[in-house]
């Protein structure tokens, strides 16, 4: 059972409302553009194992990308999966071309087009989850569950020159839980113990919420403001007789202007005054804004004159 969705990463979604109103003739937007490829990647990657996760018994409890704090460091996993008998964490990669891991250097040499490149082994960084996981059950008291972690290979072509049982084919996901049921067969939770766990895990969940401006030394001038056509993306578009007009492609929107808000709450700020959604909506007339606010629906706090909103996050994809 699914307990927390694999929604689309903050980080994710914030360097796509960065890319979006940075002008392409910035110097940083080659490098904004890989690192969002790399990222995007990765959560492709992530995405693709959830095939073989559905062959998981009913009973065992699923968590995507959850972040906890181990006294005084956040780690943060890929899935976690919670059985009556152990915790197990998935690290997923999705890497091209072929891998080998040297475990005397803790190494990774990935060869792609003839090109060899040396990563740091991501077997370090699932030992250290299992470690922090570990920690942090012993702080909920829990401290006799297993915790084991795999490094989940989610490219099929991807080959692989090490014997590590660590590391894994996505694919292979079903058959290594079978082995790990007739390894722990000792029952540590019972089921209400269980849903007190899965609870704690939701409640302690914590979002990595970095300001990206502030990670690429980008400044608020720069970005450009508007509302953006949601067809090709031109900014800014005009709003005439109730629509939101794209002089480009010639589309019209009536809530163009909704997907706009999300892209200042990722980039700026949840809170919003009535005076920075007519700079950034480019609209003119503070009744008019009052207005797009209110059918919005948007919680406020303050009185008129220091009312600030607090922008809904529309997120839909998974």
């Amino acid at each position: 059972m699914i307990m927390k969705e694999r929604l689309k990463p903050l980080y994710l979604r914030k360097q796509e409302a960065l890319l979006r109103r940075l002008p392409k003739s910035h110097i940083l937007y080659p490098k904004i553009e890989r690192d969002y490829q790399k990222n995007l990647a990765g959560y492709k990657g992530e995405k693709s194992i959830d095939y073989f996760l559905s062959y998981l018994k009913e009973e065992y409890l699923i968590f995507h990308n959850v972040r906890l704090l181990d006294r005084k460091h956040f780690f943060q996993m890929d899935t976690l999966i919670l059985t009556p008998s152990f915790a197990c964490i998935l690290e997923v990669k999705n890497i091209a071309g072929s891998i080998f891991i040297n475990e005397e250097t803790d190494q990774m040499i990935r060869t792609l087009d003839g090109k060899e490149e040396g990563f740091l082994s991501p077997l370090i960084q699932v030992r250290r989850q299992q470690d922090h996981f570990s920690n942090w059950l012993k702080e909920q008291e829990i401290p006799h569950l297993p915790c084991i972690g795999f490094i989940v290979l989610s490219n099929p072509s991807t080959i692989l020159k090490s014997s590590n049982p660590q590391i894994l084919q996505a694919a292979t996901i079903p058959s290594k839980f079978a082995s790990l049921e007739n390894k722990y067969k000792a029952m540590k939770l019972k089921k209400q113990n269980i849903n007190r766990l899965s609870a704690r895990i939701a409640e302690s969940h914590v979002e990595n919420e970095g300001l990206i401006l502030e990670h690429y030394q980008l400044v608020k001038s720069e970005i450009l403001t508007g509302v953006h056509c949601p067809f090709c993306k031109t900014i800014p578009l005009t709003k005439t007789f109730g629509y939101w007009t794209c002089q480009k492609c010639g589309q019209k929107s009536k809530n163009a202007h909704t997907d706009a808000l999300t892209d200042y709450m990722l980039l700026f700020s949840e809170r919003i005054s009535n005076r920075e959604v007519r700079s950034f909506l480019h609209i003119k007339s503070s009744s008019t804004a009052k207005r797009v606010l209110q059918k919005l629906h948007y919680p406020y706090t303050g009185n008129t004159k220091n009312r600030t909103y607090l922008i809904k996050d529309n997120q839909s994809e998974k």
